[in-house]
């Protein structure tokens, strides 16, 4: 099975050998004074797997935020002066969500309630 482009199949990997190594080394610390049964063993991986998975809920960038400008039609440095054209200013910028609560769908834009953007239109 190869990686995708992303590497997420990767990065995968090495977090599930991060939580194995650190099970291993809280199992190998507390053999030192203690014997830890089998049934103990899987639950401290149990635990530092939790753990681990909470981390990555709590702190993981669900989606993505992007600022944009109001799409502007024409292109106002081909404008001349002297042709009669609105002055149109970004009063305020939109903010876009790409992806969804669960960090999937990426592709999927989708404007912030009350956050649109929004030009002022002013005569020259």
């Amino acid at each position: 099975m190869s990686d995708s482009t992303d590497g997420t199949p990767q990065l995968k990997r090495y977090f599930n050998k991060s939580i194995s190594e650190t099970a291993d080394e809280i199992c190998e610390t507390l053999e030192r004074v203690m014997v830890l049964e089998l049934k103990e063993r899987k639950k401290i991986h149990s635990l530092v797997s939790d753990a681990a998975n909470k981390w990555l809920e709590i702190c993981s960038q669900r989606y993505r935020i992007q600022v944009v400008l109001p799409t502007l039609k024409g292109n106002i440095f081909k404008a001349r002066e002297s042709e009669p054209t609105n002055i149109k200013l970004v009063k305020k910028p939109g903010v876009l969500r790409i992806g969804a609560s669960d960090g999937k769908e990426l592709g999927k834009k989708e404007a912030i309630a009350n956050w649109e953007g929004e030009l002022i239109v002013k005569p020259r």
